[in-house]
């Protein structure tokens, strides 16, 4: 990029360069991580699916190995069957294994026969007409189960192919009469049981063929069986490495399959072929490309997005430049109307804020000049002015020097006429002063007065709260009264309502007796005597409450009264308090003439003082207008030389006013 370019180039243009670049950056740096942890993930899948497989062939060679040695060994335990054996009875052998060979031969067990020392056919369940061949040559684990008396187990070669061969010696009677072997191909139906576990396609193979007895294996380049047709061809490499019993792992040339050989052992453990797993890979290549679309399709959406964020952003940050850019021409103008935005962040506040400050300090400026330039010109023109007058005011002072000697003559005459005033003056304020300190003494002696009605007043005050307390103990004493006599009423009224209740009983009483004759006669005068004792008690009764009636008026017009009474020495006690308010704003204000006399007096005595001091000075004023008239020559003189003075000082004003005109021009041109 040239340099003419990187100058013409906005920031706006470089902010969003840059976000590219580095969003490119990014997402490339991402997209790689992504991917290389997908390729990563996919691997490690891969690698244990094949791990998978590994362990489902080992384990089905575990499985196979495992059924046939429980189930000979169960064949060879029989009492039965070892007995049959032991006396070369094939047909009572066959009665008792060939219904169990029938059952497991559905489960894949492919034969089960009995051999002779040192491995001659006896038996075979499978083919039961053809026995009494030697095995000797094709069938070492059968030499060696007999020989060693111990059980052979493992893959074994033979005419068909290889299968899984257990070997069983058996013994009756502590003796050994042959061996039992339950055999299982290895095979197709081998294969089948992988493909249950792991689909794929598997095929067997030899790592010699040119020494094997299996038929076909040469011309079938090696292969024992497979499930279907092989295309997948491995380096011969790795097959030679499969003699230190290592799998491994290649991919297929079109990159859809993951090629897996795994090696197999025989009995003795010596490995003689490889089991080849074929894997489909398209679910994970798939998913691979899958994934690249989608990291693509992302990194180009963050790639647009990012650009188009870079350009907002770049815009955030030349917006606010441009702004002030803009502010800036116009100030260069000298317009200083503007108002700059500071609402921005960060530097570009900073720069708002003090280019807001500079605008502020400039107008202050300005107007201060502007200010200033008013203010010296208001004062060239006043200046020129006064220098007008004053050149106006040296003829007058030169004519009123005239007038001041001539006042001069005329004052020292009115100061002789003011010396007998002044005299007058003092014998008067004599006479004040002698009235002052009567009248200082009348109130003094009004004070004390007003002092003692101030103290009968306090007096008057303290006994009427007194009274005033007493008459409210009355009116509490009125009130207990009123309520004790209406619970004496309360009790009157219950003795009229025994009274009549007697009275009743009396006439109930009287009725009975005289019902029962001469017998109820002494009862009846009884009754008679309570009856009038009754009537007695309700009339005493009745006279006890009519008093108590007149008792409570009375006591209600005692509380009236006492009500009244309290008002009114509440009245009188309020007028007593406003009367002795009244003597201490009386007190007070007669101390106060008392005192203001006394300043009066002081006044008049320096009065006095003053009247002596104008006569001196009236003497003084007298010489004074003499030496006047002869400075009224001097000052006639003096005002020569200023009208000279005056001439200079209009010259250089109309200089300044030029100057100050010029100035105000070149402040004119910032608009404020």
């Amino acid at each position: 990029m040239s340099n003419e370019t990187k100058r013409s180039m906005s920031i706006k243009t470089r902010i969003t360069l840059i976000a590219g670049v580095l969003i490119i950056f990014v997402v490339a740096a991402l997209s790689g991580a992504s991917l290389w942890n997908a390729q990563k993930l996919l691997n490690t899948s891969e690698l244990q699916t094949e791990q998978l497989v590994v362990q489902g062939i080992q384990d089905e060679f575990v499985n196979r190995l495992d059924r046939a040695r429980s189930s000979v060994l169960s064949i060879s335990m029989n009492p039965d069957v070892a007995k049959a054996f032991a006396e070369r009875d094939q047909a009572a052998l066959a009665r008792q294994v060939q219904p169990v060979f029938d059952e497991i031969k559905k489960e894949g067990f492919s034969q089960l026969q009995f051999h002779l020392a040192p491995a001659v056919s006896f038996y075979r369940a499978h083919s039961p007409k053809k026995f009494g061949d030697d095995l000797s040559k094709i069938r070492p684990t059968v030499i060696a189960a007999n020989q060693e008396h111990k059980t052979v187990e493992g893959l074994e070669e033979g005419v068909e192919g290889y299968g899984f061969r257990v070997v069983v010696p058996v013994k009756y009677q502590d003796q050994w009469v042959g061996s039992a072997e339950y055999g299982m191909d290895f095979g197709a139906d081998f294969l089948k049981a992988l493909q249950k576990k792991n689909s794929g396609d598997y095929f067997i193979y030899l790592l010699d063929p040119s020494t094997s007895m299996v038929k076909n294996v040469k011309e079938n380049g090696g292969l024992l069986a497979g499930t279907g047709t092989d295309n997948y061809p491995v380096p011969e490499g790795s097959v030679k490495d499969l003699v230190n019993a290592q799998s491994q792992f290649s991919v297929s040339g079109d990159g859809q399959s993951n090629v897996l050989l795994i090696p197999f052992k025989d009995y003795r453990g010596d490995v003689k072929g490889y089991i080849k797993a074929v894997l489909s890979r398209k679910g994970v290549v798939q998913e691979l490309n899958s994934l690249k679309r989608w990291v693509l399709m992302v990194g180009l959406l963050v790639l647009v997005i990012g650009v188009i964020a870079g350009y907002f952003v770049s815009l955030s940050f030349t917006r606010p430049l441009i702004q002030l850019a803009e502010d800036a021409e116009v100030l260069a103008t000298g317009d200083l109307r503007i108002e700059i935005k500071t609402n921005w962040y960060g530097e570009l506040e900073t720069l708002a804020l003090a280019m807001k400050r500079m605008l502020e300090n400039t107008k202050q400026t300005c107007s201060s000049i502007n200010q200033a330039v008013g203010q010296v010109e208001a004062s060239v023109r006043e200046i020129s002015s006064a220098t007008d007058q004053t050149s106006q005011g040296a003829d007058q002072v030169a004519a009123s020097v005239s007038q001041v000697a001539a006042g001069a003559q005329k004052i020292a005459q009115r100061t002789s006429e003011m010396g007998g005033q002044s005299e007058g003056i003092n014998q008067s304020a004599q006479t004040l002063a002698t009235n002052m300190e009567r009248i200082a003494s009348t109130t003094s002696d009004v004070t004390a007065r007003t002092l003692r009605g101030e103290e009968m007043m306090k007096d008057l005050a303290d006994k009427m709260r007194i009274f005033a307390a007493k008459v409210e103990e009355i009116q509490s004493g009125s009130h207990i009264l009123k309520e004790q006599t209406g619970q004496i009423r309360g009790i009157t009224q219950i003795i009229t309502g025994i009274s009549d209740q007697t009275n009743l009983l009396a006439l109930n009483a009287a009725i009975e007796a005289a019902r029962a004759g001469e017998a109820g006669r002494g009862f009846a005068v009884v009754a008679e005597e309570v009856r009038k004792l009754a009537e007695g008690s309700r009339q005493s009764a009745s006279q006890i409450e009519g008093l108590i009636d007149q008792v409570t008026l009375n006591v209600e017009n005692s509380a009236r009264a006492t009500e009244e009474a309290v008002y009114m020495i509440e009245q009188q006690s309020g007028i007593g308090d406003r009367a002795q308010v009244q003597f201490i704003e009386i007190s007070e204000g007669t101390q106060a003439v008392s005192q203001l006399l006394g300043v009066m007096e002081g006044e008049v005595k320096q009065v006095v003082q003053m009247g002596q001091a104008i006569t001196r000075s009236v003497c003084e004023i007298a010489d004074m207008s003499q030496e006047d008239a002869a400075a009224a020559e001097e000052i006639a003189a003096s005002t020569e030389e200023m009208s000279a003075t005056v001439s200079t000082i209009r010259d250089s004003g109309q200089q300044l006013i030029l100057l100050m005109e010029e100035m105000k021009a070149q402040s004119n041109r910032f608009v404020i």
